[in-house]
């Protein structure tokens, strides 16, 4: 979390407007783990890629490997 942005506003507060803007966030958001796996997702990942959250929760993201894009945009999509 950001040091700055929690003690301006505590840390639930930081919490529940980071998971706001989540949420409301147009284009599609994963949020994982250190070992890659699936925490959190928003309603526009379940419109861009139809897999609910509930369906991913716990997985990699490399699920959503179709083998139609090369290696380096699949790369760069997920270190965003």
């Amino acid at each position: 979390m950001n040091k700055k942005l929690t003690s301006l506003f505590g840390a639930d507060t930081f919490l529940y407007i980071s998971h706001a803007i989540i949420q409301e966030a147009a284009e599609g958001v994963i949020v994982t783990d250190s070992e890659g796996r699936i925490l959190l997702t928003n309603p526009a990942f379940e419109t861009v890629t139809g897999y609910t959250q509930e369906e991913v929760l716990g997985k990699k993201p490399n699920i959503l490997r179709s083998g139609l894009h090369d290696r380096k945009l699949f790369k760069n999509g997920i270190d965003i």
